[in-house]
């Protein structure tokens, strides 16, 4: 018989059929490349029981275990150029973050551009500033209605408690306000109540105490001590103001034979009363009172001494002419 011609055909492999080895064959490198693609997308095949038909594949070793996760073999071509750099221990410190960009300045009428902490706190300062001025305000009327009542005079406890009501606000709303303080002292003094005489008494001291040279102060504490009662420190603070150089010497010397009678030492009184006199202050009304005090002490020549002057010295309307009139007639009034 002549030969074939053609390829030569592959041995079959023992225990094997000869028609289907390279089906197997096809077979397994397709299920190899199947179970690589689902390995590499996190799924892996179910196991498969061995085909009774196929022989068994020889084992092959088992590949290293590589702890940590694990990477898509395509991704290590997408990786960063200095990620296999950065993972070396010997690779230097990657560079700083850069600082973050400077804040834009603030307008010039923010808070925090005016130096305040926060928008709260502006407003409020805005809102005390705003009561502020409103109470100013009220004070300012509340001084203005009290001078008014106080210059009309009260007539009953009503009207004299709604006057010192009016000045009490006008100085709680300024209590800086000198002229408020004494406002409210002299209605003080003129309800004429022990406790609102000794209201006044203070409120003056505190005010002369800021004005030293002002007479009316000095007047008005001449004037509560002894609505008080205390004739020895109203003829002291008498003394105190008469030798003040910017007292009025004429209402000085008159106050002085007031208090000077009300106290008794006629000695003190007529020798305060001299002094001003004796500084060419007071004309002849200080004249007038010293010879009122001489009479009152007896010393008769001295009196009718300064009568002679006070008459000489006196203008023709003055009202101490009648004083001087009556007192030439043996009186004193």
């Amino acid at each position: 018989m002549a030969p074939r011609t053609g390829r030569p055909r592959t041995p079959a492999t023992p225990g094997t059929p000869a028609l289907g080895a390279r089906a197997c064959l096809a077979r397994r490198a397709l299920g190899l490349a199947l179970a690589s693609a689902l390995i590499a997308c996190g799924d892996a095949p179910p196991p498969r029981s061995p085909s009774p038909s196929a022989p068994a594949a020889p084992a092959k070793p088992a590949a290293p275990t590589v702890a940590g996760p694990v990477r898509d073999p395509a991704s290590v071509d997408r990786a960063p150029a200095g990620a296999a750099a950065a993972d070396r221990p010997d690779a230097p410190a990657p560079p700083p973050p850069p600082p973050p960009p400077e804040p834009l300045p603030l307008p010039a009428d923010t808070p925090a551009a005016a130096g305040l902490p926060d928008a709260g706190a502006h407003d409020r300062a805005l809102t005390r500033t705003v009561a502020a001025r409103e109470a100013a305000a009220r004070a300012s009327e509340a001084h203005e209605l009290g001078r008014t009542l106080l210059a009309l005079g009260a007539r009953t406890p009503i009207e004299a408690g709604a006057t010192i009501e009016c000045l009490e606000e006008a100085v709680a709303g300024r209590p800086d306000d000198v002229t408020a303080i004494v406002d409210l002292a002299d209605a003080y003094l003129a309800a004429g109540v022990e406790e609102t005489v000794a209201a006044a008494i203070a409120l003056y001291e505190a005010a002369a105490a800021r004005r030293p040279d002002d007479d009316r102060l000095a007047a008005r504490l001449v004037e509560g001590y002894a609505r008080l009662g205390n004739f020895e420190e109203a003829l002291v603070q008498g003394e105190r103001r008469a030798a003040s150089p910017a007292c009025d010497a004429a209402g000085t010397a008159g106050q002085l034979v007031w208090v000077t009678l009300l106290h008794g030492d006629l000695a003190r009184g007529t020798a305060a009363v001299r002094r001003l006199v004796a500084s060419g202050r007071g004309g002849g009304d200080a004249q007038a009172y010293l010879a009122v005090l001489l009479r009152a002490a007896g010393r008769r020549d001295e009196a009718e001494a300064a009568l002679a002057a006070a008459e000489a010295a006196l203008p023709p309307t003055s009202p101490l002419r009648a004083v001087l009139a009556g007192m030439h007639a043996g009186g004193t009034r």
